[in-house]
């Protein structure tokens, strides 16, 4: 009987494997996100198709700069003279191993769920990404074990700009710890990634995996091939019904021996009651209300630039950070139709606190959260968000207090002019740009068009 036990919340997706051609599910992906911007990602059959996928791609300075940390973990199952893997690579236009073969459903609710049928062995793997720190926790839960089995769990390390591809050159170091393995890139801005899986011993075995291919990148014309670091083997013994947690943290100054355990329980917990509390505050009712207001989350971040935690709200993933006119344009269906009504203040406020010349920024830097302002919309979708804001809230305090002079700023300096060459016609319609800007939506210039 294979495992169908699904965790206490909402469940978004669910697909069931057999029958289904590999070219179909290399196609399906799925995607965790937590509030620092940060994310996990794959295809349903665990097989990273795309440079931008990993298990854990964690925000340095949230929700920026990204560096993919883990790429993946090697899975294998000894059972007697058998060997199964659960894993799927692409190697050039081979699946090396095929691990998609024993897959049998795949299902997304808090957390993504793949299910193993090794029979008579089921192995179930969760993964979840912690919601206020760049953690990932896979579980493995084994069930229907007659005779000890060995469980081996190799991981592939990244730790290199979420934008570019990892090569053997790269200096990677390992150091164990009371806490973990800690892993460690020649490069003082690309963070650490402690490992830990208290069920099993590591077992140093340093080496690199060469040419995994990414079929996306492929077709997107960019490389596509990837060398990953693998420090060691993580091995244990599996005698009965048994979970094994394995887990990743990522960060900066990482201490070893004086990081705080993760405990999968609670990063377990946290996620099921956050899916409550943003059901609740919707008032969702439907599966489909339901299942949009978590999809909604996804996007929304909090901005850590220096002066304090603000929220605001990411344009994409995987490689979009928070753009003033997509915010503003998103704002009313993500916040206020789901009554996240604070949110959407600290939005508001975010965005007319970094305000300068009458203009909302258009974006903040990926490195130095400096703010740019190369749009001539974005301001305007902020006085209609604003608006809404004010419709939906009744908050006439905060509207006149905070946001009704910086609305007066852009009027008046749309009608005046500011950069960019931004300003009132004669027939009252706002000209913006020249040659040399690309100011609009579509945010792309053409020679000199």
């Amino acid at each position: 009987m294979l495992i169908t036990q699904k965790a206490n919340s909402e469940e978004i997706v669910h697909i069931s494997m057999p029958g289904r051609a590999p070219e179909e599910l290399l196609s399906r992906e799925w995607l965790l996100t937590n509030q620092r911007g940060s994310y996990a990602a794959s295809t349903v059959v665990g097989c990273n198709t795309s440079g931008y996928h990993g298990l854990l791609i964690g925000s340095l300075m949230p929700p920026i700069n990204r560096t993919m940390a883990l790429s993946n973990c090697l899975e294998t199952v000894v059972c007697g003279s058998q060997v199964f893997q659960l894993s799927t690579f692409e190697f050039g236009d081979k699946l090396i191993p095929a691990g998609y073969a024993f897959l049998r459903e795949f299902w997304r609710d808090d957390a993504v769920h793949f299910l193993y049928d090794l029979n008579p062995i089921e192995v179930l793997k969760t993964v979840r990404l912690a919601r206020e720190s760049d953690t990932v926790v896979v579980e493995y839960t084994f069930r229907n074990i007659r005779e000890p089995v060995e469980f081996l769990l190799r991981p592939f390390v990244g730790l290199r700009d979420f934008h570019m591809l990892q090569n053997s050159n790269a200096r990677l170091t390992c150091e164990d710890s009371s806490s973990g393995l800690l892993i460690r890139y020649d490069a003082p801005t690309a963070g650490e990634l402690l490992l830990d899986c208290a069920a099993m011993r590591f077992e140093r075995d340093a080496q690199w995996w060469y040419d995994f291919s990414y079929r996306v990148n492929r077709t997107r014309g960019l490389a596509c091939t990837e060398d990953l670091w693998a420090p060691g083997i993580f091995r244990g013994q599996v005698a009965s019904t048994s979970h094994i947690v394995f887990r990743a943290r990522f960060g900066e100054h990482l201490r070893p021996g004086r990081e705080p355990s993760i405990d999968a329980g609670l990063v377990g917990r946290e996620l099921v009651e956050h899916q409550g509390d943003l059901i609740r505050t919707a008032k969702a009712r439907s599966r489909i209300d339901r299942v949009l207001s978590l999809a909604a989350d996804q996007f929304i971040i909090t901005r850590g630039d220096g002066s304090g935690e603000r929220t605001s709200i990411v344009a994409g993933y995987p490689w979009f950070a928070d753009w003033g006119r997509d915010a503003f344009i998103a704002l009313p269906g993500l916040l206020l139709t789901t009554g996240r009504y604070e949110e959407a203040k600290s939005v508001l406020t975010t965005f007319a606190a970094a305000a300068d010349q009458g203009m909302i920024p258009n974006r903040f830097d990926d490195r130095s959260h400096t703010a740019h302002f190369n749009s001539v919309d974005a301001s305007l979708w902020f006085i209609h968000s604003a608006f809404e804001y004010l419709d939906a809230t009744g908050d006439l305090p905060v509207f006149s207090r905070e946001l009704l002079p910086v609305i007066r700023w852009i009027i008046d300096s749309y009608h005046n002019g500011t950069r960019f060459n931004i300003h009132a016609d004669t027939d009252g319609l706002i000209l913006a740009g020249d040659s040399n800007t690309q100011l609009t939506w579509m945010d792309a210039k053409c020679g000199d068009v």
